[in-house]
């Protein structure tokens, strides 16, 4: 029994019909059995999306510390050189004092120094991230060790994923 037909082709381009059969129907997904995809698919999106996110974020915390790291070194480094810690306002004027490459998409890094001249200097090494400004911060001293972790804080005190 033929329920309808449908023109294909073969492979040497002659057109011709096809009996569109009911064993050929059985092959094809209902619309309930799509729309149940979609729901899985969506709900396993809910799940993931906000999971990624929270790793990114965390990720992106533990680059801020460790080029806070980095910039500490460089820091030692050009007071062993020179004598003092050298100050720098954002990225790109500590990428050329001290000579780094800093990244400048999302975070902005800065040296304060309170008194330069001064062997036990005292100041702050920052990572400000842009959009929300979370601050990591590690105090700059003579003595200052790589080992110390950079502290964070928000305006509201929470700091999610550092």
């Amino acid at each position: 029994m033929v329920d309808s037909y449908l023109w294909s082709s073969d492979k040497k381009g002659q057109q011709n019909i096809r009996a569109l059969t009911v064993e050929t129907y059985k092959k094809t997904y209902t619309l309930a059995e799509l729309l149940i995809v979609v729901v899985i698919v969506g709900i396993a999106a809910m799940i993931g999306i906000p999971q990624y996110f929270k790793v990114l974020e965390k990720n992106q915390n533990k680059q801020a510390r460790a080029l806070i790291k980095m910039i500490l070194e460089a820091e030692k480094m050009n007071r062993l050189k020179t004598g003092k810690f050298a100050p720098c306002a954002n990225s790109e004027e500590c990428n050329q004092v001290l000579k780094l490459s800093l990244p400048q998409d999302k975070w902005d890094y800065s040296v304060v120094v309170d008194a330069p001249e001064d062997s036990s200097v005292t100041g702050t090494i920052k990572a400000q991230r842009l959009p929300d400004k979370r601050v990591f911060e590690l105090t700059l001293t003579a003595s200052t060790m790589p080992e110390e972790v950079p502290k964070c804080s928000m305006d509201d005190g929470y700091c999610e994923g550092s």
